[in-house]
Formats: structure tokens, sequence, C-alpha cells
């Protein structure tokens, strides 16, 4: 009987819109240097450089924002006036328009009432700590068992030491888990791999990559319905 049901997080439980200007603009009002008068545009430039070139040298490690910023930052004579901690939590709410996926919390309000228990594992550069205020903040009366982000960890999905990092912290076989995200080769396939049974969240009707058996919907009250009847 399966007992966890892991999310993934952008996209599967949290729609985001990002505005560079407006998150980069935000990054300036806490510097307390700035020599070189350093604008927005130039800032989110230099930041998206630099992210193009991490993921072009390996899609399976993650570096955390923190790191990111620190480097480009002081690249351009920046000095902050916040520990990242915080500017990584600011940057996000306030450079992105955060919302609930639709359907999504009537469908962990259900598991929960059933007894799973939930969790998150997401590819990301935000600490575990910040997704963790956001949910809060879009879900204030729900509980995650544990919230791991890549950042923390190292490797991203679909590599397996990810999810044996999920693993351990549930403390259950993986036949006992579902995992639920958006992403057919990082979710589908990462999750299938370390034995899970994968949920392939599909609201854009996306073409498979690989012949990988998993749960299909795209859209979470056909979810809620398959576990409804499940049950």
């Amino acid at each position: 009987m399966k007992k966890l049901v892991i999310f993934d997080f952008w996209d599967t439980i949290v729609n985001y819109n990002f505005d560079p200007i407006k998150a980069n603009s935000l990054m300036l009002k806490h510097s307390l240097k700035n020599p070189d008068n350093i604008d927005a545009y130039r800032l989110g430039m230099e930041i998206k450089n630099v992210f193009t070139t991490i993921r072009k040298m390996s899609e399976e490690i993650e570096v955390p924002f923190a790191s990111m910023h620190y480097y480009v930052h002081r690249k351009l004579n920046l000095e902050m006036d916040e520990e990242y901690d915080e500017l990584e939590y600011l940057f996000t709410k306030e450079g992105h328009s955060l919302s609930l996926v639709d359907g999504v919390k009537e469908f962990i309000e259900y598991i929960l009432e059933k007894g799973y228990k939930i969790a998150i594992l997401s590819n990301t550069i935000l600490k575990s700590r910040t997704q963790e205020r956001i949910l809060k903040e879009l879900l204030p009366n729900i509980k995650f068992s544990f919230i791991i982000s890549t950042s923390e960890w190292v490797f991203r999905k679909p590599n397996i030491r990810i999810f044996n990092v999920a693993l351990m912290h549930a403390n259950m076989d993986p036949q006992d888990i579902y995992f639920i995200g958006d992403n057919f080769k990082a979710d589908v396939m990462g999750s299938s791999n370390a034995g899970m049974t994968p949920i392939w969240y599909n609201p854009n009707h996306k073409g498979k990559d690989f012949n990988i058996d998993c749960i299909e919907v795209d859209s979470y009250q056909k979810l809620l319905q398959y576990f409804k009847n499940k049950d």
C-alpha cells in the first residue's frame, strides 16, 4: 500500500512567472555599494550568462542561489546589505508571480485525509527553507514531511542519487511512494529508476521521451478522481 506522495515543486505545486527586471531591481535596492552603477538589466544578463554556463557544464549538478549570486555580485563590485538567505527569499517572492497549480490544494487535502504523507523533491537553486516559506504562505495549514532542494544535495533529478536522498528521508520502500512531477525526464524517468510509482502531471499534453510506465493526468481534478476510484 502506498504511504507517501512526493511532489515536484515548480509547475507541479506552484506556478510562477518571473520578472527579471523587478527581481534584480530589488537586489540593487539592497546593495550597499554599486560603484559602477550597475542597473537591473546588466545584473540580470550577468546572472543569466552564469546560469546558462552552469547548465551547459552539467544538467545534473545544482549550484545554490547564494553561490551564483555572490559570484556575480562580487564580479560587478556589488556589496549587499542582507544575508543571502533573506535575499534569496525576497528575490523569489518579489520577482515572481506565485500561485498554486489549479486543483492541487484539494488533491493534497484529500490524500492527507486518507492517511498519506506528503513531501517535496525539487530541482532548484533555492534552499528548502525558502520553498518552505513559500508553501506556508500558499498552503498555510498543510504540513510536508520533508522538503528536499537539490541546491543542498548537489545532484539534480533525474540523477538516482537525489532520489536516494528522498528515500533516506522517507525511510520506506520505494514501491510505497508515488512521485508527481511535470517533467518527464526528471520526474517520471528519475522516480521510475528509483523504484517509485511515477505520476506524470502533463497539462500541456507533451509527448513521452521514453517508454516508461506511469500514471498520466492533465489535471489534478482527474488525479483526484483516480485516487477516489482507487481508494
